[in-house]
């Protein structure tokens, strides 16, 4: 299973509110104003892929920490503490997009692509 690339969007975007606008800088005085623009959270994260945490790479790391059993759960506490409205993951793996990232966004409103790493 090759490393990849994983991102999620939000399913859909929210609208700024109608008839939302700010003065346009300078002119205050002047009377114009310019349209408020959304603001959004993007979150760029590497999981470390399996085969790098398991490969003897991260010795000086406690193997509780670095089995994805024990990762899995702490990493989506993570990911959904920082309520990111795109979110970019590095080293995921195939399977672990599709049997657990896949259904976890799903489950919070949010799409995503699996992009395999291109050699």
């Amino acid at each position: 299973a090759a490393a990849a690339t994983a991102a999620t969007t939000s399913a859909a975007p929210a609208a700024p509110a109608a008839n939302t606008t700010a003065p346009a800088p300078g002119a205050a005085s002047a009377g114009k104003s310019r349209p408020v623009l959304a603001q959004f959270k993007v979150l760029t994260y590497n999981l470390l892929a399996d085969k790098y945490a398991t490969g003897g790479y991260h010795g000086y790391c406690p193997a509780q920490h670095l089995e994805w059993g024990g990762r899995s759960a702490r990493l989506a506490a993570e990911l959904a503490a920082y309520d990111a409205d795109i979110v970019c993951l590095q080293e995921v793996e195939d399977r672990v997009f599709a049997d657990e990232l896949q259904p976890w966004f799903r489950a919070r409103g949010l799409a995503g692509t699996y992009l395999a790493r291109q050699s």
